[in-house]
């Protein structure tokens, strides 16, 4: 014999949006472990950041530091701009990844009839 399919539950709003919420938390947490590497052209100076926008680390090479101040500040400020500028344009690019996924879900529930009307 034939056994019937189980009913799936339809889907509120409320219940998507914790869906939602709990796939980008995830996506954030996850995130949040990644490490973003900089350095100037020649190497002098390297960051790493996380993706919650932290320094873990900052490198200067010796020779640097006989340098005028004013030189190697600026360096620097344009290295760890550079490593942030990638958490931001990492974090644009994985929160538009969940929302397409989040997208195609609620197309998927849509068809299957799975979504209440609201």
């Amino acid at each position: 014999m034939f056994r019937k399919k189980p009913k799936m539950k339809k889907l509120t709003e409320e219940d998507l949006v914790r869906i939602y919420t709990a796939q980008l938390n995830q996506a954030k947490a996850e995130f949040a472990a990644k490490e973003f590497h900089a350095e100037n052209e020649d190497g002098s100076v390297k960051v790493i950041a996380n993706g919650k926008r932290v320094l873990k680390s900052l490198v200067i090479a010796p020779e640097l530091l006989s340098q005028k101040k004013e030189n190697v500040e600026e360096l620097i400020v344009n290295v760890v701009n550079q490593s942030l500028y990638m958490v931001r344009e990492a974090n644009c690019q994985l929160t538009s990844e969940v929302k397409s996924i989040f997208e195609s879900n609620i197309k998927q529930l849509e068809k299957s009839g799975r979504l209440k009307a609201g």
